[in-house]
């Protein structure tokens, strides 16, 4: 009987909860809140989660309720020169901190990290992250805030229903979103719109400092991911250089770039070009704003499916993206009308399927098999060619 009383009780508790939140959320938005409220964002996901989400900090700003409203961002440090070279007109205060900070959460630095945090007596905290994790949401709730409000996104990152559901509750209100055959550029303008209750647009951009003139001649290779299965071979990477080398004219100058950990990979494509004197290794010796300026300046990026596509689509250059078909329908393929310069390369022809989203969805490719060393070289070549002359 103790036990069906402390659960009813629980119940209440959280139906109270759950109400007074809507009614805040609704008194944010009606601009009831008055003119001195702090806003936390937190973004701690990846660099191209981030680069899809980035442009609707402008969005935010431009609303009413929110135009005297101080903006924290709380982000991955992995991001932290990408959105402080960036994101500055839009955000008023930067807080980093490394993901994996969340697992350690008896340390001294986690405890420390999460008392400062709190100090700064946020009015309001949003995670607008679609695919929310428990530790987030546990690291969230001990963050204090009037109103916590997160998104009702998906439970694949927890271990089961009910561990998605003890991670609910630790919001005042969950925003509705789209599902899993969107393109997340889409979801969170749908995330935003909801925030917000008015339209804003889709935008993917990255405004560089100096207007930049494309190299004609020049190739980025980016062959780093960040798991193995989606990482093209070193080898296949070697080969596509030189196959451009044998029948690109003029002769094509390519730039492998990557983090510190993609050193081996390019290393290893070094040896195996036939003509290693066009080409440049900077892999580790530059910061994403430096990477950003690379990739816009260039004629073409060739990538795994990682941030560094999101980028060329933000700095509107052409790429061909090699990918294993993870996360189809989310991150990848390219709409045509986010940015048609992107052809994505698969290993199968059934994610060539004109009702491809539909296929997304049946399939549900969050974690494809399909071996992404499949894609023969040619394959990629005729994409490039489909891009550049």
């Amino acid at each position: 009987m103790k036990r069906i009383f402390a659960n009813i009780k629980f119940r209440i508790k959280y139906a109270r909860k759950s109400l007074l939140g809507r009614w805040n959320f609704y008194r944010l938005n009606a601009g009831l809140y008055g003119q001195k409220q702090k806003l936390l964002v937190v973004r701690l996901d990846g660099i191209g989660d981030y680069i899809l989400f980035r442009n609707f900090f402008s969005s935010l700003k431009k609303q009413r309720a929110y135009k005297m409203v101080s903006i924290t961002l709380l982000g991955n440090i992995a991001f932290k020169d990408l959105a402080e070279s960036f994101d500055r007109h839009f955000i008023d205060e930067f807080i980093w901190m490394d993901p994996a900070l969340l697992y350690q959460e008896k340390s001294g630095l986690f405890l420390e990290t999460q008392r400062k945090i709190k100090s700064k007596n946020f009015t309001i905290i949003i995670n607008p992250v679609h695919s929310r994790t428990l530790k987030v949401d546990e690291f969230i709730s001990g963050l204090g805030g009037r109103l916590v409000l997160g998104s009702v996104g998906d439970s694949i990152n927890y271990s089961s229903p009910n561990e998605y559901q003890i991670g609910s509750r630790k919001y005042d209100f969950l925003i509705p979103v789209m599902g899993p055959q969107h393109f997340e550029l889409y979801r969170n303008q749908d995330f935003f719109q909801k925030l917000t209750r008015s339209e804003c647009k889709p935008e993917l951009n990255l405004s560089l400092s100096k207007e930049q003139v494309p190299d004609k001649n020049k190739v980025v290779i980016f062959p780093g991911a960040g798991h193995k299965s989606r990482q093209w071979s070193p080898q296949n990477f070697a080969s596509l250089i030189n196959h451009l080398n044998e029948y690109k004219k003029p002769p094509l100058n390519f730039v492998l770039c990557g983090s510190a950990a993609d050193k081996e990979i390019c290393t290893k494509i070094l040896k195996e070009v036939t003509n290693p004197a066009n080409v440049v290794d900077l892999s580790g010796n530059t910061s994403l704003e430096k990477l950003a300026t690379i990739i816009s300046s260039a004629q073409l990026l060739v990538s795994n499916e990682t941030s560094a596509v999101h980028i060329a689509a933000a700095t509107k250059t052409p790429a061909v993206c090699i990918s294993n078909g993870n996360h189809f329908g989310r991150f990848n393929p390219y709409p045509k009308e986010v940015f048609d310069k992107i052809v994505t390369v698969y290993p199968d022809n059934v994610f060539y399927n004109k009702d491809e989203y539909d296929f997304a969805v049946k399939q549900n490719k969050l974690c494809s098999s399909y071996d992404i060393n499949s894609i023969k070289i040619e394959q990629v070549y005729q994409s490039i060619s489909r891009l550049i002359n």
